[in-house]
């Protein structure tokens, strides 16, 4: 969460001073704050590893090892990896939850059979390499191939509902965070750019009225009403950030955490998804969206704006309110 944290505040500052600083600083400068905050997204399956393996009781470090087998450049690239004649399956593994968990669940299975059957006196040396001979398959043909397969099919899934008219934004809203935690919410691009290339508008890009605000209501929710000092602190700060400029902090930190805030977070998302879709509110322009850049809201229609700011502000006070009201139980 710290890490995460970090590079929340960290894209904040990097937005700001690619927004208004650009005459105190360099390109190159704001490339390297960019880079610093995008590497806590990046690898984040090395601090689930971590986590996980705290939790599971299995070493930390072979959790870690099996995370940074599933983000090495061969396998993001897919250069022709193979076990015995079976192709590897080519997914990308960074900035995942679910190949790592499922991963570092089996390596939990798998280095406690290791150390049941393994002498003391050669344990220390061949458990890990004989636990690693396993979980390096297993995470590449089995865990990591599944959980990817479960975020596309989900992503898959969102882009079949476009179909459905307008209810095919509130959909989208309702599981964006699920997409996020499978690191598939960047599949529904296409769909966006399509609207974009062949209208210069699209309705769909414009969900991020609700999901976004949706996140940081609730978010903010938990600052105001948490007794716990630790909480009420991540969660004020997560929440800025994700009016500001990332979601991640907020959603890994205090509503996958928390788990009834991120339903409110989610059923605000669908609500104010709906009014999206009803008022056909256009977004002129891709690019990250926070409360600086409602510009893209700008065009044709002088409403259009009026209508974007309105469920802006429909969809936080909604999941602030579901929250506040809802509950959640503490640590």
């Amino acid at each position: 969460v710290p890490g995460l944290m970090a590079c929340g505040i960290i894209s904040v500052v990097s937005m700001l001073l690619g927004r208004y600083g650009t005459g105190f600083v360099g390109e190159g400068t704001i490339n390297l704050f960019n880079t610093i905050a995008d590497a806590g997204y990046y690898f984040l399956p090395f601090y689930l590893a971590f986590s996980c393996a705290r939790k599971l009781n299995c070493n930390e470090y072979l959790a870690a090892m099996v995370a940074g087998i599933l983000v090495h450049p061969n396998v993001a690239g897919g250069s022709g990896l193979e076990f015995f004649g079976l192709s590897m399956p080519v997914y990308t593994y960074a900035s995942t939850i679910v190949p790592i968990f499922l991963s570092v669940l089996a390596l939990s299975y798998v280095e406690k059979f290791f150390r049941k059957i393994m002498p003391d006196m050669i344990s220390y040396v061949f458990v890990p390499v004989c636990t690693m001979l396993v979980m390096g398959p297993v995470a590449l043909f089995i865990t990591g191939p599944f959980g990817g397969f479960c975020g596309k099919l989900l992503a898959d899934l969102v882009m079949l509902v476009e179909n459905m008219g307008f209810l095919s934004i509130p959909v989208f809203a309702f599981f964006f965070p699920l997409l996020v935690m499978t690191g598939m919410h960047t599949a529904v691009i296409p769909l966006m750019l399509e609207g974009f290339s062949v209208s210069g508008y699209s309705v769909f890009a414009s969900s991020c009225l609700a999901y976004t605000p949706a996140m940081a209501g609730a978010t903010l929710a938990v600052a105001v009403k948490s007794k716990n000092r630790e909480l009420k602190s991540l969660a004020a700060t997560t929440g800025a950030s994700v009016i500001l400029a990332a979601s991640e902090p907020a959603l890994y930190g205090v509503l996958l955490r928390l788990k009834k805030p991120l339903f409110c977070a989610m059923a605000a998302s669908a609500i104010g998804g709906i009014f999206v879709g009803l008022l056909q509110i256009k977004r002129y322009a891709m690019g990250i969206f926070n409360i600086f850049t409602f510009v893209m809201f700008i065009g044709d229609d002088s409403l259009n704006i009026v209508k974007a700011v309105g469920v802006y502000l429909f969809s936080f006070v909604l999941a602030f309110g579901l929250t506040y009201v809802v509950g959640w139980k503490e640590d």
